[in-house]
């Protein structure tokens, strides 16, 4: 890792992607990569609220730990790099 893409530690990143995903990737300095993660996970829970109301979407809210999971590998590989 050199000083210009220092991408901070990957365990503090993916933690912090884990609780809200996109925050680690913004935290450590990956600002359009967090955006992305955080964008499509409040999508992703608009859809699957708004879907719950016609009995489908509680299938989508038991996968949303998925978004997590994945914002969570993705920063830890990022910052690794």
């Amino acid at each position: 890792m050199s000083a210009e893409n220092d991408t901070g530690n990957p365990i503090i990143v993916a933690l912090a992607s884990l609780i809200i995903p996109g925050l680690g990737h913004i935290i450590g300095g990956l600002k359009g990569r967090g955006l992305y993660w955080l964008g499509g996970f409040v999508i992703y829970m608009l859809v699957s609220t708004v879907l719950v109301f016609v009995g489908i979407g509680i299938f989508m809210l038991l996968l949303e730990p998925v978004w997590h999971l994945g914002a969570a590998i993705d920063g830890y590989v990022q910052a690794s790099d």
